[in-house]
């Protein structure tokens, strides 16, 4: 099971979401974890806690009901955009 070359074989769209303030999947973690995913295109999305307009996201605060506004109609609509972007 050589997950790198599994990794590479992934061509299905990924959306990598993150917090600024993440302690478990910082930005640039997020960033090495996708970077194994080299022939998929990865969009990244890092949210800030002024853009969620709360004082902390953390590792689940976009699954908190204080994200619902800020943070997931834009993922929604990139959840249920055609496949035809790509």
């Amino acid at each position: 099971m050589d997950a790198t070359a599994r990794a590479a074989s992934v061509t299905q769209r990924v959306l990598a979401l993150g917090a600024s303030d993440d302690p478990w999947a910082s930005p640039e973690q997020m960033l090495a974890l996708t970077s194994r995913l080299t022939a998929a295109p990865v969009e990244h999305r890092t949210f800030t806690p002024e853009q969620l307009g709360v004082a902390r996201i953390g590792h689940h605060g976009l699954f908190r009901r204080a994200a619902d506004d800020a943070a997931w109609p834009a993922l929604v609509d990139w959840l249920t955009e055609p496949f035809a972007r790509d």
